[in-house]
C-alpha cells in the first residue's frame, strides 16, 4: 500500500538517495530500493522536490 505523498515531495531512499522501488526478482509483492536493495516500504523517506 502506497502512502500519500505531499504536495512538493518524492520518495528517496534513504540509505542511499535513490528514487524509485523495484520489484525483487522471484517476489511478486515485494518492492525494493533499485540501487541498493533495501526494503522499500522501510527505507523510503519523503524529500522536499528541489527548486530549480
Amino acid at each position: 500500500m502506497e502512502d500519500k505523498i505531499k504536495p512538493g515531495y518524492h520518495w528517496e531512499c534513504k540509505y542511499c538517495d535513490y528514487t524509485r522501488g523495484v520489484l525483487y526478482p522471484d517476489e511478486p509483492d515485494f518492492i525494493v530500493c533499485g540501487r541498493c536493495g533495501a526494503e522499500w516500504e522501510d527505507c523510503k523517506i519523503q524529500v522536499p522536490n528541489e527548486l530549480e
